[in-house]
């Protein structure tokens, strides 16, 4: 699933040790959605995408997300985890062009 909007709050990245003994870190930011009726939505970036995908307020974005529920003693949680964000406006870097750059 992909949600376009602008992220209003980008929450300190957190860290730590699972029961298995391996190292996780985790960041939340919130965005507001474009549609006519807007809504704040809460991501969850996990591990490796929070490197890959710095985000900061104020970026427009089209983030693309899992939703997973879960239960443990009788109550339901549920995260939603985003996988890609890509910033919009930013035009992506090209190469220079051997055939028109350089000597003329």
């Amino acid at each position: 699933m992909q949600l376009n909007g602008t992220i209003s709050l980008v929450m300190p990245e957190q860290s730590g040790v699972s029961l298995n003994g391996n190292q996780w870190k985790k960041r939340v930011f919130v965005l507001d959605t474009t549609e006519q009726f807007s809504k704040r939505v809460a991501f969850t970036l996990m591990n490796g995408a929070v490197n890959e995908f710095p985000v900061a307020v104020g970026d427009n974005v089209v983030v693309s997300f899992d939703i997973d529920s879960r239960e443990f003693n009788g109550r339901w949680y549920t995260d939603i985890r985003a996988y890609s964000v890509i910033k919009q406006g930013v035009a992506p870097a090209t190469p220079a062009d051997p055939f028109t750059s350089g000597y003329r």
